[in-house]
């Protein structure tokens, strides 16, 4: 059982890692478990782990299970180390976009890689500058809006959707 349930989480960017718990503000997580990270995004998954998304420093995630915190630094794989939006999509998969791409990662039961696939352009990615708070996950699929329109990613397939405009306007006329 996820003893932080009950936990909202929060990151700041030079105090580190902290929660609020029945109305009450915690302090912040040890120097020693994040020195020097600047947490940028944190996403909670599917079994209860708490993801971090860091400025050049990767991604770590934390469980959460007998008041242990294990960090596993995981930025070796990833398109980049500067991270700037997670989200879980509740199949064992996590979608992160870098500074580079998008990466959609899949997990094993011990949250360990098992494989780490890049979109970018030549996948279908409309831009590689995405809006994180234009990017959500509906009926299995990944709507990203970036700056030059927006792309739909099927959670489980490989191949992003073009969602183009189908409809042209050359002309608008007033009564």
């Amino acid at each position: 059982q996820n003893l932080y349930a009950n936990r909202i989480w929060y990151a700041t960017a030079n105090k580190g890692l902290g929660f609020i718990e029945k109305d009450s503000l915690y302090g912040n997580l040890p120097n020693e478990i994040l020195p020097n990270t600047r947490i940028k995004v944190l996403e909670e998954d599917e079994k209860g782990y708490l993801w971090l998304g860091t400025a050049n420093q990767g991604m770590y995630h934390l469980y959460l299970y007998d008041k242990k915190f294990n960090l596993k630094n995981t930025r070796k794989a990833l398109s980049s180390d500067d991270i700037n939006f997670i989200l879980a999509d509740g199949t064992d998969s996590l979608w992160l976009w870098t500074v580079s791409c998008l990466d959609r990662v899949n997990l094993d039961f011990e949250r360990n890689f098992t494989d780490l696939r890049h979109f970018g352009r030549k996948e279908g990615l409309e831009d590689v500058e995405i809006n994180q708070h234009a990017a959500f996950l509906k009926a299995g699929r990944l709507w990203l809006g970036a700056n030059t329109g927006f792309s739909i990613y099927q959670a489980q397939s490989n191949a992003a959707e073009n969602a183009g405009p189908r409809i042209y306007l050359e002309q608008v006329r007033l009564f």
